[in-house]
């Protein structure tokens, strides 16, 4: 079979791609692939891929299209050291094709120059191409087993698989993400425990000509140029400017060093951290304080996972707690209208629990002074994300039950220290059970009763003098449910947790009789709370 035929194919192939048609697999039958040998095909796709590099991205696409359909099954394939060369010079071809596109990113509003958006055919036909580059990878290393050793570290190859470690992402499909993973789990294996410090060095070595030269402009003012809390923070200029799209590349072209950034940080140890920390802050400063709400999403995400690894003892003596902190409590401001909702719920999904995070580590140790510093910190996330949002944003029930299930995480952190709030959320609790219209979105009344129960159990001492209110709430949303007759599963969930408040407030007040014969007599004044006081 004639190689012109096989492009010809191929050309039909890419040209109708439809991005709502499934994956297509292949240019040719099985049958046809069998007539020519993979290793006439390597050798002859040497002749193309210089011609296709530098071609509109279609050719590239045709190319790896007809060169993967010929590796998927290999027939006649003899590893000379002809055929190992070809095979380095495509990885190394098909590594440069898949850096994902600037029309990835988002547009500045100051480049009227920037590539269309990625929900065009073009960017389909793209996200395509990368599924195919990917599977010719693959298959290349299963023929060529030496290729992956023959340059260590190949920044350029864990680079373009790093890319595409992340499904969320507009050039990323599942089909990619697998196999770029499979990739990365065999490139990696090779590190052994007796071989960290390999492991280490390709990461730094990312960090170092991959990462930092992106961040390099949108450094943030809050640290100095060796990571640290600087004495004398300066204004940060204004970022919206004509040379935005040159000072956060990172944003604006190679958007995937985001993803890149994040692979690199789920590998890091904490003795790398320790030893390397400096290259990290500053990306994760130049996400948070950036003002999109997208990037400061993403900034949170990857905060979190700087935290899991990063030790404690680091965050305080260079001051980045600190700085982390102040980064992170202005998003708690961000409710709608202002903001829209997606984007609202999005970011304070992650940023609540970032924030928690960040004060754990932040106080790990136990002082007087340090658990001091840590309850202050809890108490004004409550007072300022909490109870100031909720008074905000209380008509938009998606955010009012956001903000009431961290409650629940912000009381357990407290402990008894939450006592000095209860006269602020046990109100806000039982006004949101006892709703008239409260039943019309039963996640809000779940999570209003799980607050509670986080209230009865760490302010017990406290709990008596606000029996009134958490009865009025619980004993409102249980009337309210069996007037209504709701039965799902649902409903019944918010049953059994409404049920356990009320054995847990028991349990509170066990030493005051006159306490429990007072709830007795209230639940049994009414017989549509008959089943209330029976904790299953």
């Amino acid at each position: 079979m004639e190689i012109t035929a096989l492009l010809r194919n191929a050309n039909k192939l890419v040209d109708s791609i439809n991005p709502k048609d499934p994956l297509p697999l292949s240019c040719v039958s099985q049958d046809r692939i069998n007539e020519l040998a993979t290793a006439t095909c390597l050798r002859t796709s040497k002749n193309y891929i210089k011609e296709a590099h530098e071609d509109y991205q279609e050719a590239t696409h045709k190319t790896i299209v007809w060169i993967e359909a010929f590796l998927r099954n290999p027939h006649g394939l003899e590893t000379d050291d002809e055929v190992k060369e070809v095979a380095a010079q495509v990885q190394q071809w098909v590594v440069g094709a898949l850096s994902p596109p600037a029309f990835f990113a988002p547009k500045s509003v100051f480049d009227i120059n920037s590539a269309s958006d990625a929900t065009s055919l073009k960017a389909a036909k793209w996200r395509l191409m990368a599924v195919a580059g990917l599977r010719l990878l693959s298959h290349l290393h299963h023929l060529v087993p030496g290729l992956l050793e023959r340059s260590s570290p190949d920044l350029d190859l864990v680079t373009c698989l790093a890319s595409f470690t992340d499904e969320r992402d507009l050039w990323t499909r599942s089909e990619a993400l697998e196999a770029a993973e499979a990739l990365l789990n065999r490139y990696l294996s090779r590190f052994t425990a007796d071989d960290r410090n390999a492991l280490t060095k390709l990461l730094i070595g990312l960090l170092q000509t991959r990462v930092r030269p992106h961040f390099a402009k949108s450094k943030s003012n809050a640290i100095t140029d060796q990571g640290r809390k600087s004495a004398y923070p300066q204004s940060s200029a204004v970022d919206a400017s004509e040379a935005e799209v040159e000072i956060k590349p990172w944003k604006f072209r190679e958007v995937y060093i985001v993803t890149v950034f994040r692979w690199i940080l789920l590998n890091l140890t904490e003795s790398t951290i320790q030893a390397q920390w400096p290259l990290v802050i500053s990306p994760l400063l130049s996400l948070l304080d950036d003002e999109a709400t997208e990037s400061k999403i993403k900034g949170c995400e990857l905060l979190g996972i700087f935290l899991k690894a990063a030790p404690s003892s680091l965050l305080q003596r260079t001051g980045l707690g600190e700085i982390f902190q102040d980064s992170l409590m202005p998003c708690l401001s961000y409710l709608p209208t202002l903001t829209p909702e997606e984007e609202s719920v999005r970011l304070l999904s992650s940023v609540y629990p970032t924030l928690i995070t960040l004060i754990r580590r932040r106080y790990a140790t136990a002082t007087r002074d340090g658990d001091k510093q840590r309850i202050k910190a809890l108490d004004k996330i409550l007072r300022v994300g909490i109870l100031n949002g909720y008074a905000h944003a209380v008509e938009n029930v998606t955010i009012a039950t956001l903000l009431v299930s961290q409650v629940t995480a912000l009381v357990n952190q407290l402990g008894i220290a939450s006592a000095k709030h209860l006269k602020h959320l046990i109100p806000l609790l039982s006004d949101t059970l006892s709703a008239p219209f409260g039943l019309a979105h039963p996640p809000l009344l779940k999570a209003s009763a799980l607050a509670l129960q986080a209230i009865i159990l760490n302010d017990w001492p406290r709990i008596a003098y606000y029996r009134g209110d958490i009865l009025r709430g619980i004993t409102a949303c249980w009337c309210g449910m069996q007037d209504d007759g709701r039965t799902s599963k649902e409903f019944e969930d918010i049953r059994v947790v409404l049920k356990q408040g009320v054995g847990l407030l028991k349990a509170a007040l066990d030493a005051d009789v006159a306490s429990i014969q007072e709830i007795e007599g209230l639940l049994g004044s009414d017989t549509r709370l008959g089943g209330l006081g029976v904790v299953e």
